[in-house]
């Protein structure tokens, strides 16, 4: 039986956390994205290009958090990256740090809507 080897430490949680980025050396301004799914090591990006962002690439991201006044900004590598239709492109960032424990928590609340269930009073 051929089994596919799982070559992530930490299990990726879906998002659609909206986010920005910026290719260090590229000379260009911060771009939007979207975190389409995420551990404390790694993520996958929506770009919003289809301009080739090269493989090895270090690029800076940046999100918020509502509950938090400062935004979440972390460092990482480009692992690959493909085109896609409409105008995006999509690719595989390992990160330099691991997330922390409570900011990595906290991301996941956003997409679940934690944050906006527990702030409801009962009817």
């Amino acid at each position: 039986m051929n089994k596919v080897k799982e070559r992530r430490n930490f299990i990726r949680f879906f998002s659609q956390l909206k986010a920005r980025y910026l290719l260090k050396g590229a000379g260009q301004d911060w771009q939007e994205c979207t975190i389409i799914n995420i551990n404390r090591k790694g993520m996958c990006l929506k770009f919003n290009t289809t301009e080739k962002i090269e493989v090895g690439s270090i690029i800076n991201l940046e999100t918020f958090i509502p509950s938090e006044m400062e935004s979440i900004i972390v460092e990482g590598r480009v692992k690959w990256f493909h085109p896609l239709m409409g105008g995006h492109g999509i690719g595989g960032i390992d990160l330099t740090d691991e997330i922390a424990q409570e900011k990595f928590a906290e991301l996941c609340s956003i997409y679940s809507g934690a944050d906006k269930v527990e702030n409801q009073e009962e009817p």
